[in-house]
C-alpha cells in the first residue's frame, strides 16, 4: 500500500535520483508473515529515505518518520525562540499574526503560520483576510513594512492567498500547478489573486524567508514576489510546495506524500531548492546566540 501510493501519486522521484521500482524490489522480500510492526516501521522509513521531502510522512501510533534533511541551524531553535521572545508584539487572535514597531517608524509583522481557526476554509480565508486587514490598518502610517516569514512551517494556501491581498497593487498570476494521478499529471491550473478590497499597503515591503520557510509559506512568497513593492530578503526557502494527500493504511497508520507540482509566475519548479531571495542574507546563528537578530539590526 505506501509502495502502490507513492509510485502512483509521488511528483518527484526524478528530482531525487529514486528508482521506485528497485526499492520495492529491495525492500519487500524483507517483510513477511513474522515481521512485528517495529520492524516494518523501519523497512518502509528505509525505502522512504533519500527523498528529502518534508511532505513526506509516516506514522504509526508509537513513531512518526519523515525523510526530510533539516538545515543544521535548526538546532538553534532554543536560541532562535528566545530571541524572538523579546519582542512585544500584539497578537491577532486564532490567527498567525503578531505585529508591532520597530526603530524608525518601521511596522514588522510575523507570520507564525498560515492557519485560522474556522469551520470551513472560505470562512477561514475570509477571516484571515480580515485580520491582515486589521494589522494594515494598525500600522498604515508606517515607512515600510517587514513581513517576517521566516519561522513559518506552511498551513493553508487559501490562507497565504488572503494574507497576500492585502499588499496587492492589482491582479497577479502567482502560481500554476498539476497534480498526479495514477501515474499521470492534470492539466495545469492557474491562480491568480486581485487586490483585497477592505485595505491595502502599498508602501515598501521586506519578505523576510529562511530555510525553514516552507509550503503555503512559501506560496505567500511566491504571490508577494509578484507585487512591485515588495523586496525578499534572506535565504532560500526550504522547497516544500505541494499539498499534502493523505492516505490510510490498512493497520491503521497513515502516510502523506507530495502529489503536485507548483510553478511560480515565471514559469519555473522551485521544489527542493526553494524559493531564491531579492537580497540573501544568511542565517547567522552566531549572532543570534547572542540574542541579537541582525536582519532587523542592519
Amino acid at each position: 500500500m505506501v509502495w502502490h501510493a507513492m509510485n502512483d501519486h509521488y511528483a518527484f522521484f526524478d528530482l531525487h535520483g529514486v528508482n521506485w521500482q528497485s526499492r520495492y524490489d529491495m525492500h519487500r522480500a524483507k517483510i513477511t508473515s513474522t515481521t512485528t510492526d517495529p520492524e516494518l516501521f523501519l523497512i518502509l522509513s528505509e525505502m522512504l529515505t533519500g527523498l528529502d521531502d518534508g511532505h513526506i510522512s509516516l506514522k504509526s501510533p508509537d513513531s512518526s518518520f519523515s525523510p526530510e534533511i533539516s538545515p543544521t541551524w535548526v538546532e538553534d531553535k532554543p536560541a532562535i525562540k528566545a530571541v524572538l521572545a523579546k519582542m512585544e508584539l500584539a497578537e491577532v487572535d486564532d490567527t498567525g499574526l503578531s505585529y508591532g514597531w520597530l526603530p524608525d517608524q518601521v511596522g514588522y509583522i510575523r507570520l507564525r503560520n498560515m492557519s485560522v481557526n474556522s469551520l470551513s476554509p472560505t470562512q477561514a480565508a475570509n477571516r484571515a483576510e480580515k485580520a491582515m486587514a486589521q494589522v494594515v490598518d494598525a500600522l498604515a502610517n508606517a515607512r515600510g513594512i517587514i513581513l517576517d516569514n521566516r519561522w513559518n512551517p506552511g498551513g493553508s494556501d487559501d490562507i497565504s492567498l488572503a494574507f497576500a491581498s492585502l499588499f496587492a497593487d492589482r491582479p497577479h498570476m502567482v502560481f500554476s500547478k498539476e497534480t498526479r494521478n495514477d501515474n499521470h499529471y492534470s492539466a495545469r491550473t492557474t491562480v491568480h489573486l486581485t487586490p483585497s478590497e477592505r485595505t491595502n499597503y502599498s508602501g515598501p515591503v521586506t519578505v523576510l524567508n529562511s530555510a525553514f520557510t516552507a509550503s503555503a509559506a512559501e506560496i505567500f512568497t511566491m504571490a508577494m514576489q509578484e507585487f512591485p513593492q515588495v523586496t525578499v530578503m534572506g535565504e532560500a526557502t526550504s522547497g516544500a510546495h505541494s499539498d499534502i494527500l493523505e492516505r490510510a493504511l490498512p493497520n491503521g497508520w497513515s502516510m502523506g506524500l507530495s502529489h503536485q507540482r507548483y510553478y511560480a509566475a515565471d514559469g519555473q519548479n522551485y521544489e527542493s531548492i526553494g524559493l531564491p531571495p531579492d537580497l540573501q542574507r544568511p542565517f547567522d546563528r552566531e549572532w543570534f546566540a547572542k540574542g541579537v537578530d541582525t536582519l532587523l539590526t542592519e
